[in-house]
């Protein structure tokens, strides 16, 4: 058995658990999905409820059987914190580095996988297979739906724009910067040289800023929707649109990657993280253009 620890927002997730299911497929070993880092009222929840996806959920017995009861799981990923190298116990994965790790999809025997398995090339081959897991087991609200109509009646573009933590708090500032004002201007610019009258439509958790500085784009709708609405409807949102400018976020990474447009264009900023030694080539597939 292997169990996928999850945590983290909500492209984080899909990418955890779009690695095991790509472990199941190619090992036919059995997969679960470790959620208990998630608790009641915290700023995070689990949101891979609201797809269609074919996961269990691992229970304290089954990470027993791995061979480490909590504590020891705990300590183990802390030792291999403190150590900065990669841990490889027996039974025990904490992921390597940022970029993408053959190896571990060669996993058959029992063990626990803790990391963000951020690439593209873990599930590739398996999408075919896994991609109808990613659709959303419920209607979108009313007002989703809404938009849902007018981005098919257009060439819509996704632009999406994310501050919210990335400006406010100093150590999540520090580890992934804000996308500039100046990556989107050009990527408005190439998604005009390529595309039709296109219409964009804004993406952000910070709207007030976003009208402030792109109110003068042509053609631009700002999306607004209900407070409560989830955090994969406005994913999914994105995931309708024929093209995407996404920002250095999992979250419109994967609008962007569920875009079903055979033709589409997708925007992606050079600038993933502050640190430029931080290898992202495995993040975006060949067909993305990378500013």
């Amino acid at each position: 058995m292997v169990i996928v620890k999850i945590f983290g927002g909500l492209g984080n997730q899909l990418f955890q658990y779009a690695i095991g299911r790509a472990l199941g497929l190619k090992n036919g070993v059995d997969v679960k999905y470790d959620v208990t880092n998630f608790k009641t009222g915290g700023l995070r929840k689990c949101e891979l409820p609201n797809f269609c996806i074919d996961g269990d959920l691992a229970t304290r017995k089954d990470i027993r059987r791995i061979q480490y009861s909590r504590v020891s799981l705990l300590r183990e990923i802390s030792l291999a914190i403190r150590r900065k190298r990669p841990h490889y116990g027996k039974s025990f994965i904490l992921e390597e580095n940022f970029h993408y790790s053959p190896q571990v999809l060669k996993i058959k025997n029992d063990a626990y996988l803790s990391g963000y398995w951020q690439s593209y090339k873990y599930f590739k081959k398996y999408w075919d297979k896994i991609s109808a897991e990613f659709n959303p087991k419920n209607s979108l609200c009313d007002t989703a739906l809404k938009y849902k109509r007018e981005i098919s009646t257009c060439n819509a573009v996704s632009l999406h724009i994310r501050r919210g933590d990335y400006l406010t708090n100093e150590r999540v500032n520090k580890f992934h910067g804000l996308c500039s004002i100046d990556y989107y201007k050009s990527a408005i610019k190439v998604i005009k040289d390529d595309v039709l009258n296109p219409c964009f439509f804004v993406f952000s958790d910070d709207l007030e800023w976003a009208i402030e500085n792109f109110s003068i784009l042509e053609g631009v709708k700002f999306v607004k929707l209900p407070k409560a609405t989830a955090d994969y409807e406005e994913m999914f949102l994105m995931s309708y649109c024929k093209h995407n400018i996404i920002a250095n976020s999992t979250f419109s990474w994967w609008g962007a990657w569920l875009n079903r447009n055979a033709k589409k264009n997708v925007i992606a900023p050079s600038k993933w993280f502050t640190d430029p030694e931080i290898d992202t080539s495995d993040l975006f597939p060949p067909t993305w253009r990378v500013l």
